[in-house]
Formats: C-alpha cells, sequence, structure tokens
C-alpha cells in the first residue's frame, strides 16, 4: 500500500472510532497518531502548532504561578485546546464548558478519562433556560448566543469576513453563579462566548479572583464598557490589564485602574483584546 493510502486508511480508521465527521481530524493534534501525520504531511503546520502551544503554556503558567491558580472555568472551551494548555500550565482541574453539540463526543474522547476535567456541554448567560445558538457552522468557534455578533459578522467585522447563519440549535443555559454551586468558585474563569461576555457576567455574583474577556473593538466597545463598570461595581479595588498577542504577554507592567485602562484603550485604538480583570479576593 502507498504512503497516501496508509494515511487514507489511519485516518479512516480514527475517523470511524470516533463515530465523527472527518473534520474532527484536524483538532485532535494532541494526539500522537494525528502529530506523526502532521509530521509526514505537512511539518510546518505541526511545528507552528506546537510552538503556539508552547507560547500559551508558557504565558499561562506563569499567569497561574502568579496568582495560585489551580481550578479554572474554561467558558467557550470550543474544541478544547484552552482546557488542554491550562492543564500543562499546572491547573489541578478545569471545568470545560461549552454548548454546541458538535464538539460533545470529542470532548469525551479528549477527557473523559481525566479525573482533572469536568464536562459541562451547556451555554452560560444571565437567565437560565433552553436558548438558541446560532451556529455559522456545527463546531465554528465563532457560534453564539449573540445577535449582535451575528449581525456583525453579516457584514464582516475585524478581521473576519462576512458570513451567515447557517442553523440554530437549542441549547441548556446556565448562569455563572450555578456552575459555582455545583463545581465550587475558581481561581480564574476564561469567557470567550463571542459578544455574550456581559450577559455572562450579569449572571455572576461571586466572582473569582481572575477573570478573562475577549472583544472585538470598535464593535463591542460598549459590552466592553459594561463589563469594566460591572467589576468595579462588585470591587472598587479590583484592577485590570490586557493581553493582544500571548507571545507579547501582558500590554502594561502594572495593573490599571478602570481609568488607566481607559486611557490604553483610547491610545492603542485596538481591534481585538482580551481583557484580565483581578478582583484581588
Amino acid at each position: 500500500m502507498s504512503a497516501g493510502g496508509i494515511r487514507t486508511t489511519l485516518r479512516t480508521w480514527v475517523v470511524g472510532q470516533l463515530r465523527a465527521s472527518p473534520t474532527y481530524w484536524k483538532h485532535i493534534r494532541h494526539r500522537l497518531p494525528e502529530d506523526l501525520w502532521w509530521a509526514i504531511r505537512a511539518p510546518e503546520v505541526s511545528r507552528g502548532y506546537k510552538s503556539a502551544f508552547e507560547v500559551e503554556r508558557r504565558f499561562y503558567a506563569d499567569l497561574f504561578r502568579r496568582f495560585r491558580v489551580g481550578k479554572v472555568f474554561d467558558i467557550g472551551a470550543n474544541v478544547g485546546d484552552k482546557t488542554e494548555v491550562f492543564l500543562a500550565a499546572g491547573a489541578q482541574g478545569v471545568v470545560l464548558i461549552e454548548p454546541d453539540p458538535y464538539w460533545r463526543q470529542i470532548h469525551e474522547w479528549r477527557y473523559g478519562g481525566d479525573a482533572r476535567v469536568s464536562l459541562r456541554p451547556v451555554a452560560v448567560t444571565d437567565v437560565p433556560g433552553r436558548v438558541a445558538l446560532s451556529r455559522f457552522e456545527p463546531g465554528s468557534p465563532l457560534n453564539t448566543l449573540e445577535k449582535k455578533w451575528v449581525d456583525a459578522l453579516e457584514t464582516g467585522v475585524g478581521r473576519f469576513d462576512p458570513r451567515v447563519i447557517g442553523d440554530v440549535a437549542t441549547v441548556e443555559a446556565v448562569t455563572y453563579d450555578q456552575l459555582v454551586s455545583a463545581h465550587g468558585d475558581p481561581d480564574y474563569a476564561k469567557v470567550d462566548v463571542e459578544g455574550h461576555e456581559a450577559a455572562v457576567l450579569a449572571g455572576m455574583t461571586r466572582w473569582p479572583r481572575l477573570l478573562s474577556l475577549e472583544f472585538n473593538l470598535p464593535e463591542f466597545e460598549m459590552e466592553l464598557k459594561a463589563c469594566v463598570h460591572m467589576a468595579t461595581r462588585n470591587n472598587q479595588d479590583c484592577s485590570f490589564n490586557l493581553v493582544v498577542d500571548c507571545r507579547e504577554g501582558f500590554a502594561s507592567r502594572e495593573w490599571m485602574t478602570a481609568s488607566g485602562l481607559s486611557g490604553m484603550l483610547a491610545a492603542r485604538h485596538l481591534r481585538y483584546l482580551e481583557l484580565y480583570v483581578d478582583s484581588g479576593g
């Protein structure tokens, strides 16, 4: 059998084990067979993935030491790669939270046997119940509960090309406080929910010591301001920092007040950022 035939057979076998679409194949780079596949098929892809993983691991390892992070909430986990980074960086436990049904089986395959990981196939918002998850395509990291994000992407926003909704999935939703009741308080909560960040915070009365939120600007400038306001209302002594590129680390050596953050944002005219909130708890 030719090398191409062997690769095709291996791929078909792995996909068969997952009982999943072949598109899953590109999402399992952490597994040895797939590492070998990329090393043979496209070494530069394998090297690039591993290099990016190590950059993130070092960033979070330093962050977790500084803030004494043991437990993490990965809210909006998508394929689950960040959970893998968090574990490699020293997290003792991760609650992986992702509503898209497309990922449930791959999460079970990746983490079902790992006692450090709790899987929650739910959305997080301000009111529990059943909600509509708008999907540009199953598994897309751009899928969202937020209509404003859908409207923005239909015309194109920042680094994304215009796209339209493919379908809508009805999923279970819980609040952040309900997650805390079920799993205990995390030391760090990563929130990446495509424009729905303010709604997650609206369902939060027990804030973690460390929180991060992603924003595309200027489209979600008002939501960013709302999140900063909620953070300072919860704790007037909280401080802020931001990351634009993980390779560069935090944008400021010193953590900032809300006023200092506002000044930095006004000066830099960013299109994307991760906002970090230290609640001082």
